[in-house]
């Protein structure tokens, strides 16, 4: 499936990847609180996520580009009282131009049961690397369970960066 527009999540959302691909070209998975009331959540999960001989197979949130330089995330943005659930499935491959090259979080809550960050990129135009390749997180709880957090890029916290 491609992504040609953002996504807005006003409620709750199950996405189950199931071996299946979301590829983004401009677009972003996104949590907006509204009008401040928060309790938005995404839940992504592939039930055939697998590892054989090492290497983690899953469904993929994948090439999400984030150009908006006021608020990052490359493929998902979380914003106050926005939760995302993460049950296995792999998050590679995207960019933004601010922090957080798969995911900006701000007052949010996130768990992590196993899954992927790899690939994720938070770098401007100009070549100006900015924070958190993979996560970027401000005043946000992360709870990791479990999965892994590798193969990121950006200048303060190529994994992680914490504000």
């Amino acid at each position: 499936m491609n992504l040609t527009k953002e996504i807005g999540v006003t409620g709750e959302l199950h996405l189950c990847l199931n071996g299946h691909t979301v590829t983004g070209k401009t677009a972003s998975m996104r949590i907006f609180a509204t009008a401040g009331v928060g309790g938005e959540t995404l839940t992504l999960c592939d039930c055939t996520a697998k590892t054989v001989d090492g290497v983690y197979t899953a469904g993929k949130l994948t090439g999400s580009h984030n150009t908006n330089t006021g608020a990052g995330g490359g493929a998902i943005f979380l914003r106050s009282g926005g939760e995302l659930k993460l049950f296995d499935g792999i998050i590679c491959d995207n960019s933004t131009v601010a922090g957080g090259g798969a995911i900006y979080a701000s007052k949010a809550t996130i768990e992590m049961h196993n899954g992927l960050f790899s690939g994720n990129i938070a770098k401007n135009a100009a070549g100006e690397w900015k924070t958190g390749g993979a996560i970027y997180l401000q005043d946000t709880a992360m709870t990791m369970y479990g999965g892994e957090i590798t193969g990121n890029e950006s200048n303060d916290g190529a994994g992680i960066h914490l504000a």
